[in-house]
């Protein structure tokens, strides 16, 4: 969202210098074609982002907006996008609200790789989608750096830096 209001932003010179020195963003889970079950509010019931994860539902104008907007914004040459999603099943406390009413089967993630995997058109960029083994609500949580996870996401942001433009690096 910061990226696309950035991208809007064409009065502001910071604004407008943060958009353009964005080369890579890395997505944490985040669903990208939307929440696929409506019942994932129930979770979220009564919380503070409980108004903002009931417009992220799959068709949802704001999700729509989000992805449409940032597809739109995020065109830069070279750009990457790295898409990090969680393989844990959803805790049993909460199993019974993640229902699949097409299958009334057991959702397994709170959001599921399919939703959460952004991918750029060749042209545009390139994408890479990493499985982290945690639950959604734990995966940018590590152990320690010995942990396997940690190291393959503290890889993939080394590589990022380094894939990065020039005159983005920081002296040092």
């Amino acid at each position: 969202m910061a990226l696309v209001q950035a991208s809007e932003a064409k009065d502001s010179d910071a604004d407008q210098a943060f958009f353009l020195s964005s080369y890579a963003v890395v997505f944490c889970g985040t669903p990208q074609k939307g929440f696929p079950n409506e019942t994932l509010k129930a979770v979220v019931r009564g919380q503070p982002n409980e108004k903002f994860v009931r417009s992220l539902v799959q068709g949802a104008d704001l999700q729509w907006n989000l992805s449409e907007g940032f597809d739109h914004c995020f065109r830069l040459p070279g750009a990457q996008a790295v898409s990090l999603y969680g393989t844990i099943p959803i805790h049993p406390k909460f199993g019974h609200l993640f229902m699949d009413w097409k299958t009334s089967s057991r959702v397994a993630t709170a959001v599921p790789a399919d939703a959460a995997i952004f991918t750029m058109p060749k042209e545009k960029g390139v994408s890479s989608h990493l499985p982290i083994n945690a639950t959604h609500f734990n995966m940018t949580r590590f152990g320690g750096k010995a942990n396997f996870d940690y190291d393959k996401v503290a890889g993939v942001l080394r590589q990022l830096a380094e894939d990065g433009p020039e005159t983005n690096r920081t002296p040092g």
